[in-house]
C-alpha cells in the first residue's frame, strides 16, 4: 500500500465533501471545513485502508500464502515475516485464514442466531 495513494483518496473524498462551498465561505467556517475535514479523513482513512488491503489480497489467480481470489479462503500455514505488510497491523505470531466473499444481491447471507428472551 503507498501512502501517497491512501491520502490522494482521501483528499479527494474531503474535495467531493466540501464541493458545494463556494468562494464566499465565511472566515467563522474555516474552523468548520477543519473540523468537516478531520471527519471525512476519520470515516474514510479505514475504508481505503480496507479497499487498498482487499486489492493486494486478492490479486492472485490461485490462493497462495495470504493471497486468494475474491470467494476462495487463503489459510496461512506458517508464521508471516516480520516484513509481511500486505495486512496493516498483521501480528507475527498468529496463523491467518482470510476471505473476501460477495454476494450477488447485495445482501447480507449471514444467519444469526436469534437471541432467546432474558429469564430472570
Amino acid at each position: 500500500m503507498k501512502p501517497m495513494t491512501i491520502r490522494r483518496t482521501v483528499l479527494a473524498i474531503a474535495l467531493v465533501a466540501t464541493s458545494g462551498w463556494g468562494p464566499d465561505v465565511a472566515q467563522g467556517q474555516a474552523k468548520l471545513s477543519e473540523k468537516q475535514g478531520a471527519e471525512v479523513y476519520i470515516y474514510g482513512y479505514p475504508l481505503v485502508t480496507l479497499e487498498m488491503t482487499r486489492r493486494v489480497t486478492t490479486n492472485t489467480a490461485e490462493p497462495v500464502g495470504l493471497r486468494a481470489p475474491m470467494g476462495q479462503f487463503a489459510h496461512a500455514r506458517e508464521y508471516p515475516p516480520m516484513t509481511y505488510r500486505d495486512i496493516p497491523g498483521a501480528n507475527a505470531d498468529t496463523l491467518y485464514s482470510s476471505a473476501w466473499l460477495t454476494s450477488p444481491t447485495n445482501h447480507s447471507f449471514s444467519a444469526f442466531p436469534t437471541p432467546r428472551a432474558a429469564t430472570s
